[in-house]
């Protein structure tokens, strides 16, 4: 599952980001972070503004450490941001062209975001979608289950389908 983050998720949620990139939903290989190019280009704005200097260092701490350790991330290109499949108005809708481009290679991806207009224009672009705090209520059970290997392997594969049926 190729999970598309926001430059929110990464500043507001970065401890979930960690949970995420090590989950694997039923019928997928695992999970990738996926950072499109705008939210590097925002987060690199965000860094030299007082009120977000020190999430958004974080943030590029992180993901520079996901990179160096080639640890279960991918990012969208300059060039791929530059390929346009709709207008470009504002960073949401870099973002959204970003998920289709995704959405056109892929089967399993979700962008995370919690602005609630890139969700409305995700959806109304057919673009799997979810919040940090949906994410994280629906399957707060299974990131527990998933790193706690005494568990009955019975058990975790019925609740692993019944979060894949939320998801897939």
């Amino acid at each position: 599952m190729y999970f598309v983050l926001d430059t929110n998720v990464l500043i507001e949620s970065l401890h979930l980001m960690r949970d995420v990139a090590n989950s694997r939903l039923l019928g997928t290989a695992g999970s990738i972070l996926y950072v499109p190019y705008m939210v590097i280009k925002e987060l690199d704005i965000l860094k030299c503004k007082q009120l977000t200097s020190f999430a958004a260092r974080r943030a590029i701490e992180y993901l520079n450490g996901k990179f160096d350790d080639l640890d279960k991330i991918e990012a969208q290109s300059a060039l791929e941001d530059a390929e346009q499949l709709i207008d470009i108005d504002s960073a949401d809708d870099s973002i959204i062209n970003c998920c289709l481009q995704l959405k056109q290679q892929l089967t399993h991806m979700m962008l995370l975001t919690n602005d609630n207009n890139l969700r409305l224009k995700a959806r109304a672009s057919s673009i799997k979608v979810s919040t940090c705090h949906q994410l994280s209520s629906h399957k707060s059970n299974w990131w527990t289950l998933a790193r706690d290997r005494r568990e009955d392997r019975h058990r975790h594969r019925r609740l692993r389908a019944r979060i894949a049926s939320i998801y897939l």
